[in-house]
């Protein structure tokens, strides 16, 4: 059950490998009936969370792809995963109907829905949203909401994991210079 008053969360990842490691925790623990929609600017790594999500969930690596143009993808894991790309749609229910967006049997599996924002009155009102934001050449904020317990411990203990404390050296103790923001804030 998702918790309503849950914080969001803020979570810096300085690289692919660690976007990749945020999606691949939350695929994990993935269950039956989640909703997960990404929103984010063309090339912010919605495909790769993705990718990283469902081979966590046991779809062979490198299946994955933007759905484009065929719309959806399904994919066959521990759970089937049903990846929507609402980037080329209207968004109007009668649109979404065709596509199978409201079918029932996507209540046994996984929904991953790039483009969220395009569809966002249509999407359940437990889906777990993730905006992914450019900072940088390969560094990307995600900004995390409605996450069930489960998903909030998965994401506490994949940051946890994925943070070395860096060795002190001369200058950044002299200048108190900046560590890496690599960990979950909670916002209220």
């Amino acid at each position: 059950m998702r918790d309503p008053g849950s914080p969001r969360l803020s979570i810096a990842a300085g690289s692919p490998t660690e976007t990749a490691a945020v999606a691949a925790a939350l695929g994990r623990v993935a269950a039956a009936g989640d909703w997960v929609a990404l929103t984010g600017v063309l090339g912010a790594g919605k495909t790769l969370f993705v990718a990283a999500f469902a081979e966590a969930l046991g779809v062979p690596p490198r299946s994955v792809d933007s759905p484009s143009f065929v719309l959806l993808n399904e994919y066959a894991g521990r759970l089937p995963v049903y990846h929507f790309d609402a980037y080329r749609l209207a968004g109007g229910e009668e649109e979404l109907t065709e596509l199978g967006f409201f079918d029932e049997r996507l209540a046994g599996g996984v929904v991953l829905v790039e483009w969220a924002d395009r569809v966002a009155p249509f999407l359940p009102a437990g889906a777990l949203r993730v905006v992914i934001t450019v900072s940088g050449e390969t560094v990307r904020r995600l900004e995390i909401a409605g996450a069930t317990p489960r998903q909030r411990e998965a994401l506490i203990a994949a940051v946890a994991a994925s943070v070395e404390a860096p060795a002190p050296d001369a200058s950044s103790a002299a200048t108190g210079g900046d560590a890496p923001d690599a960990g979950p804030e909670a916002e209220p």
